[in-house]
């Protein structure tokens, strides 16, 4: 987010707080003097000679609030044209600005400007909690301080990681300014963070209407659509990227992953390429293209690309997830093992991982284990549907049926059309002599899938023991 130093822009208090008797008459000429000619400098984003000229005015009048305070905002400035690599230089701005604000409070704490200030450089430190103190603090004084709700919401949001106090204040600016730049695209963020896509959505195509070319309101709302599986009107707003910024390889990846879940492999591919052209260390879209190779079947490709994203990014999971799978369905149980061993390693909570190492050493043929890793799965993810089904499976092989329906029950629970699972239940019914339960599993499966062979056999299995039993 480009911070907003409005104080830097436009309405600039003009006047300099003097304490009576500090400097001569003349002093003070000359300081407003230098003051006045540091904000043109600021003006035109000269952050040096803004910072020289403030300097000049605080030496002839040390009490100056609005000279530290502008000061301040010149090295908040510097700070923000400094590449993040040299750390130290960005510190040290980020420090002058603090103190200059911190000054600037205590010669004039009845100013909402000067607790505003303080409040961007506690922000520029990343001091979440800080900055909303010193954003209120700025509230309190100004009740319609728009900027101070703005930024408070923004830290809410970004900082701390909040989606309602962030909408509140959100609204608030809508309410006292409805074109204020950018307020809907972040509320629009901050229902996400919420987990209203609804109105998230809403808001990213008011952000729309008011700034027609805000790309990142059309890649936004475009992960929503593709969320809420709209997947047409996503791609109308990767599109309309596309035309407007035709080299952004993140709207590739993101075009690409929609094709993905609309089982279009193959436009799918070409879009993840497009982006790795562009950007050839682009690990995400290596895992995604890789990704689409191992679901169309072409495991040579799809390993290389997961052996790329690795080369790029040793310390992502789901690279190694990938790359399990890979070796799982090549036949490779003991490597797939070994990568979902490597992604556990960096991440120790990812169900995902436990449920796969678990298909892998089921299909070793080790179901005590398999079961170990479907349960952990299950504790980190209570509604994973394939762990609860696999986990039946290992129960089945290893002949305790009772607990299997326990778990294929669960499965419908969590999805009553799953006809799979009441075969299953069906399955092992007979495995119980329970020829009543049996029958009942696979006339539900019939229901929902009049035309599942497997079911029609096994019912016509039932009859046929049935009628052998009466004779």
């Amino acid at each position: 987010m480009m911070k907003i130093y409005m104080g830097m822009l436009m309405g600039l208090v003009i006047g300099a707080v003097l304490a009576a008797g500090c400097a001569s008459s003349g002093s003070i000429k000359k300081a407003d003097n230098y003051f006045q000619e540091g904000l043109k400098c600021l003006n035109q984003q000269n952050a040096d000679m803004a910072i020289d000229n403030f300097n000049k005015a605080i030496e002839l009048n040390p009490n100056h609030a609005d000279a530290y305070l502008e000061r301040s905002i010149a090295y908040m400035l510097k700070g923000s044209k400094t590449e993040d690599k040299k750390k130290d230089e960005k510190k040290k701005y980020q420090e002058a600005a603090f103190a200059d604000a911190n000054k600037a409070t205590q010669l004039d704490q009845k100013s909402p400007k000067c607790h505003y200030y303080m409040g961007e450089a506690y922000s520029e430190m990343k001091k979440a909690d800080e900055a909303i103190v010193e954003y209120s603090k700025a509230i309190e004084l100004d009740l319609n301080y728009i900027d101070a709700y703005y930024q408070r919401g923004y830290v809410y949001l970004a900082g701390k990681g909040e989606g309602k106090p962030a909408i509140a204040d959100f609204t608030k600016v809508i309410a006292l300014n409805p074109t204020y730049p950018d307020v809907y695209f972040y509320r629009g963020m901050s229902y996400e963070k919420d987990g209203d896509n609804l109105k998230a959505l809403a808001d990213y195509s008011e952000d729309i209407k008011i700034n027609p070319k805000h790309l990142e309101a059309y890649m936004n709302r475009g992960i929503i659509y593709e969320v809420l599986g709209d997947y047409e009107k996503a791609l109308d707003d990767y599109e309309l990227i596309i035309k407007l910024d035709p080299e952004n390889p993140r709207t590739y990846l993101n075009r690409g992953i929609v094709y993905q879940k609309n089982n279009d492999y193959v436009n799918a591919i070409a879009d993840f390429t497009k982006a790795i052209e562009m950007e050839p260390s682009f690990d995400k879209a290596y895992v995604n293209r890789g990704f689409n190779y191992y679901t169309t079947g072409d495991l040579k490709n799809a390993m290389a690309d997961y052996n790329q994203a690795i080369k790029i990014n040793p310390d992502s999971a789901i690279v190694y997830m990938g790359l399990g799978l890979v070796y799982k369905a090549s036949g490779n149980f003991d490597k797939a093992i070994e990568c979902y061993d490597k992604a556990l390693k960096i991440n120790p909570d990812y169900a995902e991982v436990y449920k796969c190492r678990g298909s892998a050493l089921h299909m070793k043929g080790d179901y005590d284990k398999a079961i170990e890793n479907y349960t952990k799965a299950i504790e980190l993810k209570s509604n994973m549907t394939d762990a609860y089904y696999n986990r039946g499976l290992s129960y089945e092989n290893l002949q305790q049926f009772d607990k299997a329906i326990t778990d294929y029950i669960q499965v419908v629970k969590l999805n009553p059309k799953d006809t799979e699972a009441y075969f299953s239940i069906g399955l092992c019914y007979v495995q119980k002599r329970d020829a009543v339960n049996a029958e009942d599993s696979f006339k539900k499966v019939l229901e929902i899938n009049p035309k599942h062979q497997d079911a029609q056999d096994a019912l016509k299995e039932l009859e046929r023991i049935k009628e052998e039993s009466q004779q």
